[in-house]
């Protein structure tokens, strides 16, 4: 609910997307992003890995 207070926020302000990063070997993260906001787009692009990217349109 806090992480998506913050992005209602972040909307408000004008922000129109919002990526993070997340370490593969963090299950809980991934698993967290993957639920969460299944929306996202998860990718793992070749200048950010070993980390999946997501990104979220608000």
């Amino acid at each position: 609910m806090l992480v998506e207070s913050v992005f209602a926020d972040l909307a408000d302000r004008g922000v129109r997307t919002v990526e993070w990063l997340v370490d593969p070997a963090n299950t809980a993260s991934i698993w967290f992003s993957r639920t969460t906001f299944p929306e996202a787009e998860e990718s793992n692009p070749p200048e950010d890995r070993p980390y999946t990217l997501f990104v979220l349109e608000l």
